[in-house]
């Protein structure tokens, strides 16, 4: 391809194109061209005034830059990233939002030719990044002390950090940022569903800010620096590809770690063919007890142990497992509600088919409270009971189901729970030798008992949560 640019793809190594497979080098070069820095004269539209500008495109060793006449100066930088283009015919889209016009056609066709000459390049040495990271990290996968490491990091590191689909978003997000590599190497493998190198590009100012904001996340980053280093040292590992390597063998532990923890949690055996079959199957067997993100957290990494997949973001993940679990929760009052149209007027209801509404828990007693939760798990499929009352140690009722052991407290207040509440279900739990605590009110929880809870594991459930269950067993069904 010869023209404006004076430049031809094929008469340069594709080392000296994108130095990625540099072994020497930590900080790859990124588009190191030889060839005579020519400029064009463009069209740029401005979203701002709604029109066109004047201004000329110069062709940079990095990227692009483009001086309208105006004085405005956009810089576009080709960090080792694939690039878009829409030919609308009178003007292209590049992947950035920019609209650009060119004097004649031949400029257009030269400007679109070499992004596909670049895309191409970039196709070829990306293949080649994930194919030489997945070798070290097999390699080092298999060594017994490298996983011993990674497993102490992990410790070092906040346990709900990685179940929090946002907060591990954003350490993806961060080391994007900060490894040429790691952004190429997520790029190439992560399914377009999943991808976040998109979002980085198109809100990269916005991103950027929002990381530097959240303190914890440097504490995180800066160990895993520190972790790369000496992992990098020890193990003669070069240093360029630890971001990615540490990465795949951290991903690979906390799979472990959490999915063993959803087993342990519902303790069930059940082959399924599909995510959306085992989730059905969890929620018609009320073993989803609670929807927060620390619990469909280590749901969401028990089937990516199933798959054993690397196209994997947690934030997707448990988004779509709600997105499940609403649908099935809509079906089911949908079906309550046909039962309740076309149920028989003629017969007397039955105690358990009577509807109870929250209006109805409001006006109970603590002691009908108690009575009701353990009607309700019964219904849920569990063998539930009431403690002996007066000195039951902060335990009202007791539920159990595939040998788990659940131990409930339960409050019917006029005001927000406190979290006195939480303290007394934790010091029940060793004295009934309980897996599993919950404390439900028909009120809601101070933010206190909130985080106390957290602390501890105890799971919450509140008016909303509590209506929802209602809905579900008590609405005449």
């Amino acid at each position: 391809m010869q023209g404006l640019f004076n430049w031809s793809m094929e008469e340069y190594d594709e080392m000296e194109f994108i130095k990625m497979n540099d072994l020497e080098s930590a900080n790859p070069v990124i588009l190191k061209h030889k060839f005579k820095f020519k400029e064009m004269p463009i069209h740029m539209y401005d979203s701002k005034k709604q029109l066109f500008m004047n201004g000329t495109m110069f062709f940079r060793y990095d990227g692009f830059k483009f001086d309208l006449y105006d004085k405005t100066v956009i810089a576009i930088n080709l960090k080792y990233i694939p690039l878009t283009i829409i030919d609308k015919n009178d003007y292209i889209i590049i992947n950035n939002g920019h609209a650009l016009q060119f004097r004649n056609n031949e400029d257009k066709q030269e400007f679109i030719d070499y992004f596909n000459s670049y895309n191409e390049t970039l196709n070829r040495i990306n293949k080649s990044l994930c194919d030489t990271s997945f070798s070290l990290y097999k390699e080092l996968s298999l060594n017994d002390n490298i996983k011993n490491a990674i497993n102490n990091l992990i410790d070092m590191l906040p346990q709900d950090f990685f179940l929090s689909g946002e907060a591990f978003y954003m350490l993806l997000m961060k080391l994007c940022i900060m490894d040429v590599k790691f952004n190429a190497f997520l790029d190439t493998t992560l399914s377009e569903e999943n991808n976040i190198t998109e979002a980085l590009r198109l809100n990269y100012s916005d991103i950027c800010k929002i990381i530097d904001d959240i303190v914890e996340l440097q504490d995180i980053y800066a160990l895993i620096t520190q972790f790369n280093e000496l992992i990098s040292s020890e193990y003669k590992t070069n240093y360029s590809y630890m971001y990615i390597l540490t990465y795949l063998l951290l991903l690979d532990e906390i799979t472990d770690k959490f999915s063993n923890a959803w087993k342990s949690e519902t303790n069930i055996s059940y082959e399924f063919i599909s995510d959306e079959d085992y989730i059905k199957y969890c929620y018609e067997n009320n073993l989803i007890i609670s929807e927060d993100d620390g619990f469909l957290g280590c749901l969401a990494y028990y089937l990516r142990s199933k798959s054993n997949s690397y196209d994997f973001l947690l934030k997707n993940s448990v988004e779509r497992i709600k997105n499940i679990l609403d649908e099935l929760k809509s079906n089911t009052q949908k079906k309550i509600f046909a039962k309740n149209i076309f149920k028989d007027r003629t017969q007397p209801a039955k105690k358990e088919d009577i509807t109870i509404t929250i209006d109805d828990i409001d006006l109970m007693t603590g002691f009908e409270f108690e009575e009701f939760i353990s009607i309700l798990f019964n219904k849920m499929g569990y063998s539930a009971k009431i403690t002996k009352g007066s000195g039951d140690q902060g335990i009202d009722v007791i539920a159990e189901k595939n040998g788990v052991k659940i131990g409930i407290q339960c409050k019917c207040y006029a005001n927000a729970v406190s979290n006195s509440a939480i303290q007394e279900v934790v010091a029940g739990k060793q004295l009934y030798q309980l897996d599993k605590l919950i404390v439900i009110t028909n009120n809601y929880f101070t933010k206190s008992a909130q985080e106390l809870a957290k602390a501890n594991n105890v799971i919450l459930w509140d008016r909303e949560i509590l209506k929802e269950k209602l809905n579900n067993y008590c609405a005449g069904s």
